[in-house]
C-alpha cells in the first residue's frame, strides 16, 4: 500500500482545522479491533479551555525510525507511521470500544509550521489536561521473554540490611508455568531492549512525564501499570534492576526513572530555570536540536519562557542564543555560562558566550558527577550561590542579529605569561607527568626571579612525586604560591576556590597564567597573548575574554581560578578596581 503524499496529509488536516491561540487541538478516536486487524482513526477537534472538551489521554513514546508502517485515517488508508508507533496503536487500543488518544505525529500537522509552532506552545497544557498519560516504553518479541540466569545476584533488604542470593535458571516464558510477576518483568526487559531510541532518551520526555496528572500509565507491551506501584519499592522496577543489575540498558532506564521523578517533584513546587535543566539537555535526543530548548518552556519561569517561543523558521543557532540569554536575564546571574566551553563537538558558528546544547560532551562522566556529589573535593556550595556577594548583573542587552551580549563588568587585568597543559581530567586521579610539572614549575621560576633555593623550595616540582595527581599538583602550585605571597591559607580555602571553579568536564585542555599585576590562575582552555582578566557583576568567578580590534568586542574564553580573586574576596575587588564598563562579546 502506498502512504500518503504531504499534500494529501495537508487536505486531510483541512478537515479539522484548528486555532492554537484559543487553545484548540485534534485528538485521536483510536477505533476497537483485534491485535491483527489494521488500525483505523479519526480525528477531532477539540478545545483545551472548553468546559465541554473531548476526554482524552495523551501519548508519550519515542518516534523511531522510518515510516514502515501505515493506518487508516479518517477513512484515508496509507497515512504513515514508524512501527512503534504502530505497535503502541495496536497494543493500546481496545476491543470493544474505541479509545481517544493525542498523539503529536498524528494530532498535528507537521508540515504546517504555522501549526506545529502554535501546538508546541500548548504542549504543556496539552499534556496536564489529559485524563491520563501513557507512557509507551516498547513493544516485545515473545521469543525475547526470558527469565534470569543462574548467575544473576538478586538483592533484597531485611531489617535495614542488604542480603543476596541467586536467582533461578534461565528459561523461556513458554517452557512451564510462570507467574504474572515473572512474566511483566521479561516483557518490560524486553520492550526496553527491542525498542531504539529508548523513551528515556527523548528530549519531551521530561515535559510529558512531568506535567502528566497523577494517572500516569507505564506500558510495555500488552501490560499497563500505574507508575506509582511500578516505582515503589517492591514494584517492577526495582525487580527488574535486582534481577539484571549488571544490564546496562536496565541500569540506563532505571537512573532515567529516578532522575524524572526527581524532576517531577521539583516542578511541581513551582517553576524551575533553564540552567537546572542544563545536563538533562545535553544528554538527551532530539531530531530537531532546537526541541531542546522548546521542551522545556512549560517547566520554566515566564521571565524565561518569553525568549524561547516556538519557532521552527528560526535557526538552532538564534534559538540556543535566546535560549542562553534568558537563562542569563530569568536567573539574574551568569551561571549559565559555565557550559559555554570550547569542546571539540561544540557548533563553531554559535557566538563564544552560548552554551551548545546539542553537545553531549558538556555532560560530566559518572565518576566526575559522583565527586561533585560527594564532599571529597566540593565541602562548598555551588559556586553559583556566592553571587549574591557580587553586585547583580546590571541590564544585560542581546543584539539578536549579530549575536552579541553585553555585560557590565570591570577590567582588572591583562594576562603576561601562559602555560599550557597536556589534556588531562582535573576531576579524576589521572597522574601528571614529570615533564608537565616540570614545565609549568620553570614557568613559575621565571616569573618569580627565583634564584635561591629557599624560594625555589616554596614551589612544587611534581617530577619528584611520582604519584601526584593534577589536582593535588595544581593545589599545591595554589598553596605555595599563596605563602611566597605571605598570606597563609588552609587547605579547605584552597579547595572552596576549586569548587567555585567547578570544572566538571572530564579530559580538557588547561591553561595556568600569570597577570601583570602579579595574579596567578588556571583557566580550562587555550590561551592567546592579549586574553584579559574580567570581573563581571553576576558572576562570582573572574572571566577570561579575549579582545578584537581596539578592544571594542571579546570573545568569551571562560571562566578562572584566580589567586586571591574568589567567591568573597573578588566580591570586595570588584568596589576598589578600575572604571566599571559595558562589554560586548561576540
Amino acid at each position: 500500500m502506498s502512504l500518503l503524499s504531504e499534500l494529501e496529509k495537508t487536505k486531510l488536516y483541512a478537515a479539522s482545522s484548528i486555532v492554537s491561540e484559543i487553545g484548540e487541538i485534534r485528538v485521536l478516536h483510536l477505533l476497537p479491533g483485534l491485535p491483527h486487524e489494521d488500525i483505523r482513526c479519526r480525528l477531532y477537534k477539540t478545545s483545551l479551555y472548553s468546559k465541554n472538551r473531548r476526554e482524552y489521554e495523551a501519548l508519550s513514546y519515542t518516534w523511531g525510525c522510518g515510516e514502515s508502517s501505515s493506518m487508516t485515517l479518517n477513512d484515508r488508508a496509507g497515512f504513515g507511521v514508524t512501527t512503534n508507533l504502530a505497535g503502541a496503536l495496536r497494543r493500546l487500543r481496545h476491543q470493544h470500544k474505541p479509545r481517544t488518544l493525542w498523539v503529536d505525529a498524528i494530532c498535528v500537522n507537521q508540515a504546517d509550521i504555522a501549526e506545529r509552532n502554535g501546538q508546541v506552545r500548548l504542549m504543556g497544557d496539552i499534556f496536564s489536561s489529559a485524563t491520563g498519560v501513557l507512557v509507551w516504553l516498547g513493544d516485545v518479541r515473545q521469543t525475547n521473554w526470558m527469565l534470569p540466569s543462574e548467575d544473576c545476584i538478586l538483592y533484597e533488604t531485611v531489617d535495614g540490611e542488604s542480603r543476596s542470593y541467586r536467582s533461578p535458571e534461565v528459561r523461556p516464558v513458554g517452557s512451564m508455568d510462570i507467574s504474572a510477576t515473572e512474566m511483566q518483568r521479561c516483557a518490560l526487559h524486553g520492550a526496553l531492549h527491542d525498542t531504539s531510541p529508548s523513551w528515556w532518551e527523548r528530549t519531551w520526555v521530561v515535559q510529558e512525564f512531568c506535567k502528566a496528572p497523577a494517572n500516569l500509565q507505564m506500558c510495555y507491551g500488552t501490560f499497563e501499570e500505574s507508575f506509582d506501584d511500578f516505582f515503589s519499592s517492591e514494584g517492577l522496577l526495582w525487580q527488574l534492576v535486582a534481577y539484571n543489575g549488571h544490564d546496562g540498558v536496565c541500569q540506563s532506564f532505571w537512573s532515567a526513572q529516578y532522575r524524572l521523578n526527581d524532576i517531577r517533584d521539583k516542578v511541581r513546587n513551582g517553576p524551575m530555570t533553564i540552567l537546572d535543566f542544563a545536563e538533562n539537555c545535553f544528554q538527551a535526543a532530539a531530531t530537531d536540536a532546537r526541541d531542546k530548548a522548546y521542551s522545556l518552556r512549560s517547566m520554566i519561569s515566564v521571565d524565561e519562557a518569553k525568549w524561547i517561543e516556538p519557532d521552527y523558521h528560526a535557526t538552532t543557532m538564534a534559538v540556543f542564543t535566546r535560549a542562553t540569554f534568558a537563562s542569563i536575564v530569568g536567573s539574574g546571574h551568569l551561571g549559565i555560562l559555565r557550559y559555554a566551553w570550547k569542546t571539540a563537538y561544540r557548533d563553531q558558528s554559535l557566538p563564544t558566550w552560548v552554551v551548545d546544547f546539542g553537545d553531549s560532551s558538556l555532560l560530566p562522566n559518572d565518576d566526575v558527577r559522583n565527586q561533585l556529589r560527594g564532599p571529597k573535593l566540593f565541602e562548598a556550595p555551588e559556586p553559583w550561590t556566592y553571587a549574591t556577594s557580587y553586585p547583580a548583573i546590571q541590564h544585560p542587552s542581546l543584539d539578536e542579529e549579530f549575536g552579541i551580549l553585553s555585560l557590565a563588568g570591570k577590567l582588572f587585568d591583562t594576562i603576561q605569561s601562559f602555560e599550557h597543559l597536556e589534556t588531562c581530567s582535573l576531576m579524576t586521579d589521572s597522574y601528571i607527568t614529570s615533564a608537565q610539572a616540570r614545565r609549568v614549575t620553570s614557568m613559575l621560576w621565571k616569573l618569580l626571579n627565583v634564584n635561591n633555593a629557599r624560594e625555589s623550595a616554596l614551589l612544587t616540582d611534581a617530577s619528584k612525586h611520582r604519584s601526584r595527581t593534577f589536582l593535588q599538583y595544581l593545589l599545591d602550585v595554589f598553596q605555595n604560591w599563596y605563602r611566597w605571597s605571605g598570606t597563609a591559607l588552609e587547605a579547605h580555602d584552597l579547595l572552596r576556590d576549586y569548587a567555585l571553579f567547578s570544572a566538571t568536564q572530564e579530559d580538557a585542555a588547561f591553561s595556568i597564567f600569570h597577570t601583570e599585576t602579579g595574579y596567578l590562575g588556571l583557566v580550562r582552555g587555550m590561551l592567546q597573548p592579549g586574553d584579559v582578566v574580567v570581573l563581571l557583576h553576576g558572576a562570582p568567578l573572574p572571566a577570561i575574554l579575549r579582545p578584537s580590534g581596539m578592544m571594542t568586542t571579546f570573545e568569551f574564553v571562560g571562566f578562572a581560578i584566580v589567586a586571591f580573586l574568589m567567591g568573597e574576596q573578588g566580591g570586595r575587588v570588584m568596589t576598589d578596581t578600575a572604571e566599571e564598563r559595558y562589554f560586548a562579546i561576540t
